[in-house]
């Protein structure tokens, strides 16, 4: 009789956490907003859970080389990341996230000043060219942190905006009729810039005809809005 009963209540709870199993909630995406910045033609969705800047540097160049080559066409990356009990939760990253997760040495004002939504992707012309578009609602601590920044972008975002050694200090360039901070490489061409289309919209990219390609898009955003 012990037997059967111990039994019984061993079936009884190897049922019970079947059932449990069977029954747990599916993982929860948190929803993507950030495709509203401007149109793309594609979207990948890049999990960075438990990576560090390396990895994740890593992991961002291997989408680069699989991307589709169509030319002119915009890929962006939506960076998730799992969170939760059982890592159930896939939590989309903010702009302070990635560029925390990118270890990027900007100053504390500036990464306070940034809005959540962002835009990181790639431009294929002839190759991919890789650019960030980063809002914020605070322009004097935006513009100032993206000056102070200027002394280590390269560096941080050299491993997958750069193939080439650049110049020691960014320039003046006026392009599409946006005032611009260009990084020059040892052959004289731009290899690294930066600009504000408006003062709620900073845009990083490789070279003039990607920063003139996203300038019409979030033109076209805007009135679409």
């Amino acid at each position: 009789g012990a037997a059967a009963t111990i039994l019984i209540v061993g079936g009884g709870a190897g049922l019970y956490f079947i059932y449990l199993k069977a029954n747990a909630p599916g993982a929860t995406t948190i929803p993507i907003k950030h495709a509203a910045i401007i149109n793309t033609e594609s979207t990948l969705i890049l999990n960075i859970t438990n990576l560090n800047r390396l990895n994740t540097i890593a992991a961002i160049n291997a989408d680069k080389k699989a991307l589709s080559q169509q030319l002119s066409a915009i890929t962006d990356i939506n960076f998730v990341k799992q969170s939760g009990i059982s890592a159930t939760t896939t939590q989309t990253l903010t702009a302070k996230e990635l560029l925390e997760q990118l270890e990027v040495q900007a100053n504390t004002p500036f990464i306070r000043a940034l809005a959540s939504d962002f835009i990181f992707g790639f431009h294929i012309i002839g190759q991919p060219e890789p650019f960030i578009i980063l809002k914020t609602s605070a322009y004097d601590f935006a513009y100032d942190g993206m000056l102070r920044w200027e002394n280590y972008l390269a560096t941080d975002l050299g491993p997958i905006f750069l193939a080439t050694t650049t110049a020691d200090s960014f320039e003046d360039k006026i392009i599409y009729n946006k005032d611009t901070r260009v990084l020059r490489g040892t052959d004289g061409a731009i290899r690294l810039l930066y600009s504000f289309n408006d003062k709620n919209t900073i845009i990083i990219t490789t070279n003039e005809t990607t920063f003139k390609n996203l300038v019409d898009r979030l033109r076209s955003a805007k009135l679409i809005r």
